[in-house]
This record gives C-alpha cells, structure tokens and sequence, in this order.
C-alpha cells in the first residue's frame, strides 16, 4: 500500500501545479475560525500575535516572548515530503519552521520527533526555508511549527507542503528535490546540495559496500582542483563517513561499511554531498554485501631471498627461507618450491617458517605453493608465488630488509625532483650541486638522443627514473603489445645504462580508477624483463590498506603524494589535515606493504594556488624554509626511505627554488 501511496503522490506533483499538490490548509489565513483565529491552525503561545496578509502571516509578540502557531498535519508515514516557505523579518532575529511527530512508547510514555527544529537566523529580506522529511511510522499526532523565536515580527508566506519526487532503487529510494534536471541513469547534484538515498534495507553485523562512477563539472572554486565529496551512512555504521574527490572526468568511488551486530535499524540512509562549487555527476550506482574474508590479512612471505623473491648473484645466501603468519585456526603448512622439494610447517597460534638448501639452483624460474590446513585438514588458504634466480649483472639497484636500496652493493637515497625541464649539462649541475640526485625521464624514439642523455645525466651523478605506463588489461593480446612495446623501448643499452635508477609504472591508479589486475600482469612481466631494476607505484592520499594493497603488491617500491600545505589542507584524506598527514601517511603507506617494501614519497614542491592561472603570483603561498623541513623529516622519521618532490614544473616564484634546496642539500 505504502509503494501505491509513493507511485500516486510522485505522479501527483508531477502532473500537478504545486498549489493543487499543497498538503496545507488555509495557506493565505485568510480563512478565520469561529475563536478570531485563522482556520485549520492552533495558537500555540500565549503571547501570540498575529496579522494576516499578502497571502501570508506575520507572528510577534511582546516583551521578547515567543509567538508560535501550528496546524495539525496527516501525512503517510514513511513517505518523502517537502515543507518550503518564504520568510523575513522586521529586523534581524531567530525563526524556527519545522515538523513535529509525537510516538506513544510501548510504556505510555511520548516521544517527539523532530524534523529541522533547530533556530535559525532571519533578516529584512526574503529567504527561502525548505525541509525535506518524513513522518515516522504510527504517530499519535504530528503538526507544523511556525515560530518568531523572540517576537520580533517575522512573516511567513507561500507555505506549501508537497509529496518530494523520488527514484525507487534497492528497496528504498533517492530523494530528487532539486535534482529533478538529473539524467536518468544518475544524480547530477550541485555543490553543497546533497543526494539523499532513504530506506535502504540492511540486516545486523553484515557489511555492504555502495560503488558508483563520480565526474566533476566546472570549476571547484577553489584553487584546489579537485571536487570534493563526501557520503554520509546514518544511522550510526562502523565507516560512517568517507570523503573523497574527483576531477572533471569520470572516476569510480565507492564506501564500504558495517552494520553493528546489536542495530535495531533496518534501513540506513546514505547522502551524497558535493563541497566544492560546480556540480557533480553520480552515475553507475551499485550497492552489494561484503563477505568479509577472515584470512585476508594473512602473509606467506621469503626472507631469504627478501627482495623481489629473486636470487641475486651479490646476495645469495643458499638458501631459501621465508614465513607463514596466519590465526589460529591454521594449525599446519606445507610449502612445495619446484626443484627444491617440499617441507611440512608445524604452526604456532598461526605462525610458523621453513628454508630450504638452495646452493645448487640453477639459474631460472621456480613456482612456490603454500597451502595452510586447519585442525581437521581442510585447505584455508593457498598462496604462490614464484622464486627467480638470476645472473650477475653490471647494474643490480637492490632494496634491503630496512627499506633502503643499494645500486652494486653501496647504499642509495634518492633525492627526486620530478619534473626538470631540460636535460641540458648547466640544468645538471644546478640540480645536482642542490642535492638532487634522481628525476624522471621519459624515453623517446631516438634511441642515440636518449642514450646521449643518459651520459649526460651519469656525468652529473644524475639518476633517472623511466616512466613506462602499464598494459590497458590483461587479455593476452593486450599484454603480448605492451611485452613489445616495453622490449623496443627499453633496449638493453638503456636498461643496463648506469644512470637508469628503476621504473615508474603508473601514478595514483586506484584513485584514478584503473583496475590492479592488468597492473600486476605489468609488474611479473618487468620482473623478468628487468630484474635488476625497481618498479614504482605511486598512490593518493586517499582509500584504505585493503583497498590499496592488490596495487603495493604490483610493485617494489610504494609510496603517496601528500600535500598539506597551507594547512588545513583537504589534500590530506584522514582527519589529520595538517603537516603532520605527512608522517601518518608514510607509515600507513609502509603498513600496506607490511614493512616490506621501500617506501617513497612525493612531497610538494609547488603552491595550490599556482594550478590555477588565474590566481595572481602574489597570492601563490609557498611552503617556507620550516615548512619544507618538516615535511621532509616527518617522512624520514616515518619509515620514508625515498625523498621526492612533485610539482616544480608549476613554480612561478623563482625564489621558491632556493627554499626548496636548502632541504634537497641537507638531505644529500
């Protein structure tokens, strides 16, 4: 019944006018009652006093007492409606114009529920009040309050209460006040406006995850590029509240959360809410439950070989070694490695190691297989990987278990710039006399040309990082164009040059929305391709380990950018929005690998303000001598083992330059 009553009352305000659809009686209190009072409402202040007109009602009273008046209201429960009006007042003061429901408890006792019953401000000029409700189920009674807090004279005028169109989707339904120009397969909402999805059944203790396909449009406003957003779960949910933001082409999103065990709720609402100015275009929505796996956080691992699971030349110890950490329900392992054989590994409350005599392996490729068995010895989880063991070479850029890298054995800390504008000797020696030791560099078609700049670069002490990009998916056909795209580029005269330092696969993937399959297929085919050199990955600042970790385990060296100055800074997704994100991003990024991999950061080497063109150089805030300092000691002290700055290519305060290096010296 209650479906027919919302399919009605949506076709009603469709096809209506919004007086015809007014739910409201005597709107113009024009209409007086037998006791000198408008008809169909209540005096509900002593003090009150009113005058009718203009198709409205001034209320005031004196001494600075409250002037309020009500009218009973019946409306379908659950059933989406908006109250709006028009106010002002004689001067400045506090109004309130709300909904009312009063529940009868099991114990006789009453409740009342409110719908915007918070004051607020009113002044000389009109202003539109608009709430959008809905009564709770079996009221004993509900009204409309209208309300001059003080008594100073306020006016309320076109009062209209109205069904709220809405779009039925999972069980409940998107609230489309003000949103009526959305497409049809999405929600296009204004900034500071939100999108409200209602009634959407969920049971106790179980998580569900809502996806959805997220666009900015126009201008945020803001010299902050991005489209803030945030998603908001209510009742209360473990991971209530998740923020993110988005540029002007389509990216996915998603929130996931949990329903306490003991929730008496069965529905919860979700609203999205853009921040920024500009709007935001939600489409692709999808809401699912989440099995939680209970061995997701579990590890198998080596240490010997600790980096990459490859045998090098300059590090093998003969023999191969590694753990298990799992719960307790796993009781026992068995770890087969081909040509090495096979070990059974008694647990302890889940966590156990094995080794293997490993001094006569030859050169090659082995695949390693551990399945973990419970009490009864049923299969819980089965990891591999594969073993490499490799020839020496004249280049080995190898990390260490403290995170660090070592270029043919001695010890290597990059100091990045990304972006140097020219591989000219004069650009060289300014970079490298101010403690830069690595940049990026982007291979072209002219191969002497590249090896060219790469002696020139070697020449300077100069380490360059070789962007690569990673395969569009993992269908053989696409990986067998990007194996021989990857083999014509880097031939081996570049991959075995002494300036290459490693690769750089892809920026911000996650957040961009690229899937981590085809990115893995990328990274094993470097690791055979190259296993001498480093892949790198660099994340947002934004998503959860879980999220994250399919993409750190697509690499060899993880890490994100973070930017937080001026500060607050929005740049920064956890709550801490200061400089300090710097450190607390370090170590989550080290958490995602498990302490495993090294981690590198990209730091700010630019102003906000100067993204955007617009904005005159006066008002670029730079980062200052202290402020660079920090940052950079946050990460170091943070488990940061790879110092890089993003974002000079934007500078336009040469003087910035000078700031920047006093810390680039300091740190080489």
């Amino acid at each position: 019944m209650k479906k027919l009553f919302l399919l009605v009352a949506l076709l009603a305000y469709a096809g209506a006018s919004a007086q015809d659809a007014n739910l409201l009686k005597n709107t113009n209190f024009q209409e007086i009652g037998p006791n000198n009072f408008p008809a169909h409402w209540r005096n509900a202040s002593p003090d009150t006093q009113f005058k009718a007109a203009d198709n409205g009602i001034t209320l005031f009273a004196v001494e600075g007492k409250a002037a309020t008046i009500t009218q009973a209201l019946k409306l379908e429960s659950g059933v989406p409606h908006v109250f709006s009006c028009q106010i002002k007042a004689d001067a400045p003061t506090e109004a309130q114009a709300y909904i009312e429901s009063v529940l009868t408890l099991p114990d006789g006792k009453k409740k009342w529920v409110g719908a915007s019953t918070a004051r607020f401000k009113v002044e000389t000029s009109w202003s539109e009040r608009k709430i959008t409700f809905s009564i709770p189920d079996n009221p004993s009674s509900c009204y409309l309050a209208l309300r001059s807090v003080t008594g100073t004279p306020v006016t309320f005028k076109d009062l209209l209460i109205r069904p709220t169109p809405i779009r039925k989707q999972w069980g409940g339904y998107w609230v489309m006040e003000g949103l009526t120009d959305s497409p049809d397969n999405g929600l296009l909402v204004p900034g500071g406006k939100n999108a409200q999805l209602l009634n959407i059944p969920v049971e106790p203790g179980k998580t569900y995850r809502i996806s959805y396909t997220a666009q900015g449009m126009g201008a945020t406003g803001q010299d902050y590029p991005f489209h803030e957003i945030t998603s908001l779960v209510t009742p209360k949910v473990t991971g209530a509240y998740s923020f993110n933001d988005v540029t002007n082409s389509p990216q996915p999103k998603n929130h996931t959360f949990t329903v306490p065990k003991d929730a008496a709720f069965k529905t919860v609402n979700i609203a999205f809410t853009p921040k920024t100015a500009g709007k935001v275009l939600f489409t692709d929505f999808t809401f699912q439950e989440v099995v939680p796996d209970a061995t997701a956080e579990w590890q198998f691992h080596l240490n010997e070989p600790f980096y990459r699971d490859t045998i090098y030349a300059s590090q093998d110890t003969g023999r191969v070694a590694g753990e298990l950490i799992a719960d307790p329900t796993a009781v026992k392992a068995k770890v087969t490695i081909d040509g090495l054989g096979s070990t059974e590994i008694t647990l302890t409350q889940g966590r156990g190691s094995f080794a293997f005599k490993a001094e006569q392996l030859a050169i090659g490729r082995y695949p390693v297989t551990c399945n973990v068995y419970d009490a009864k010895g049923a299969v819980l989880k089965q990891f591999t990987l594969t073993l490499a063991k490799v020839p020496a070479n004249s280049v080995e850029v190898i990390a260490k278990p403290n995170g660090y890298f070592y270029i043919n054995g001695k010890p290597f800390f990059p100091v990045t710039q990304w972006n140097i504008a020219f591989s000219a000797p004069e650009v060289y020696y300014y970079s490298a006399k101010n403690g830069i030791n690595s940049r990026f560099y982007s291979v072209g078609r002219d191969k002497e040309k590249v090896l060219a700049d790469l002696d020139q670069a070697h020449a300077y002490g100069m380490k360059l990082i070789l962007p690569t990009g990673v395969a569009g998916s993992n269908a053989p056909e696409i990986m067998a164009r990007y194996r021989e795209r990857i083999t014509k580029t880097f031939t081996p005269e570049i991959r075995n040059h002494p300036a290459v330092l490693g690769y750089f696969l892809v920026d911000e993937p996650l957040w961009g929305g690229r899937p981590s399959e085809p990115i893995r297929a990328s990274y094993e085919f470097f690791k055979e391709f190259d296993p001498y050199h480093p892949c790198w990955i660099n994340a947002a600042p934004r998503n959860e380990n879980p999220e994250l970790r399919p993409y750190a385990e697509a690499c060899d060296i993880w890490g994100a950018d973070i930017y937080p100055y001026p500060y607050p800074n929005s740049h920064s997704g956890i709550d801490d929005k200061g400089l300090t994100s710097v450190g607390k991003y370090c170590l989550r990024m080290s958490e995602t690998t498990y302490g495993r991999k090294p981690t590198w950061m990209a730091l700010q080497g630019f102003a906000w303000a100067s993204l955007n063109r617009e904005t005159p150089v006066e008002k670029h805030q730079y980062p200052d001598d202290t402020v660079m300092r920090f940052m950079a000691m946050d990460a170091m002290l943070n488990k940061c083992t790879g110092y890089g700055l993003w974002g000079t290519q934007y500078i336009r305060t040469p003087s910035f330059y000078d700031t920047i290096h006093k810390t680039t010296r300091e740190l080489h």
